[in-house]
């Protein structure tokens, strides 16, 4: 747009002076105009109507930040926040100006007891409401699924591969629905196994996906513990005839040591076999070996010793 007065540096709009006390070349009265970059007065640019159709014709409000590298224009009118022009659909609460602001990639809007934040893509409440009323506790059923009945109507049955079995009552005394397994008596062990017809998945039980919590559950009845070694579990997930072949779980219970099962991370039973391999090969030096200044000498020798 034009200038009104480029003459001079003089020509400096001040509306708050009176024409007698004035400085010389000062523009006292003007109509239409605005300061320019430069501190000049310029003819007011024109107008464009961005928007329309808010639900009240003051904006109270109006925030555009950048989220996601995209733009976005906010008004606050009314009960709403309007983005680009499309209202929220949220009623805030109170009256008066709707605090607006951005950090973090999100913009967010308050008024009253009403918060809505925006993330570039969808509206959401702002902060975890406090319940309304007493929080209580409700047992649900777990899912589960069973692996194996161990019974005389189970199929497919299971195979006896080391010594012999039969079926016995169960732990309430329901005829057959146990198998006792009977030790062979040249290696004292028995063993029996379980082949499906089709691939099985115990990870997802009923729609829900498993993880670190899950429990596996099996009743055993020993009739003599103290001469039993261990009790040996492996599920094998090798397609083929032989499922054990280069992928199954495995997991022994120790019964004669103690008839304790010590359950392990196996980055916990790593970190300790560091340390005691560790604490081997340092217990072959002395205090000051180990904490003074050595030679590269002394240094080798010492190396020659843990190696």
């Amino acid at each position: 747009m034009p200038t009104l007065f480029q003459k001079t540096s003089n020509w400096i709009w001040y509306p708050d002076a009176d024409a007698t006390n004035a400085p010389s070349g000062a523009l006292l009265r003007a109509t239409n105009v605005v300061p320019d970059e430069q501190g000049g007065a310029s003819l007011r640019a024109g107008k464009t109507t961005l928007y329309s159709g808010f639900q009240d014709t003051r904006v109270q409000t109006l925030h555009t930040p950048a989220l996601q590298g995209s733009t976005y224009r906010f008004a606050g009118a009314g009960q709403t926040v309007y983005r680009d022009g499309f209202p929220l659909q949220v009623e805030f609460s109170g009256r008066g100006d709707i605090s607006m602001g951005d950090d973090a990639y999100q913009a967010f809007f308050a008024r009253g007891n009403t918060r809505r934040k925006f993330d570039g893509e969808n509206f959401h409440n702002w902060g975890i409401e406090a319940p309304k009323s007493k929080v209580t506790l409700t047992a649900v059923d777990a899912p589960d699924a069973k692996v194996a009945s161990f019974d005389s109507n189970e199929k497919p049955e299971f195979d006896i591969n080391e010594g012999t079995s039969n079926f016995v009552n169960n732990y309430r005394d329901k005829a057959n629905k146990a198998l006792q397994l009977i030790p062979d008596s040249g290696t004292g062990r028995a063993s029996c196994s379980k082949k499906y017809k089709a691939p099985q998945d115990f990870i997802n039980i009923g729609g829900s996906i498993g993880g670190d919590t899950d429990l596996f559950d099996i009743r055993v009845w020993l009739e003599e513990p103290r001469k039993v070694d261990k009790v040996t579990f492996m599920f094998g997930l090798t397609p083929g005839d032989d499922p054990f072949a280069d992928d199954y779980f495995h997991f022994e219970f120790l019964i004669k040591n103690d008839g304790k099962v010590k359950l392990k991370k196996e980055q916990d039973t790593a970190l300790q076999a560091y340390k005691a391999s560790t604490s081997r090969l340092l217990a072959a030096l002395t205090p000051s070996e180990i904490t003074a200044v050595q030679s590269p000498e002394q240094a080798g020798a010492i190396v020659k010793r843990l190696t």
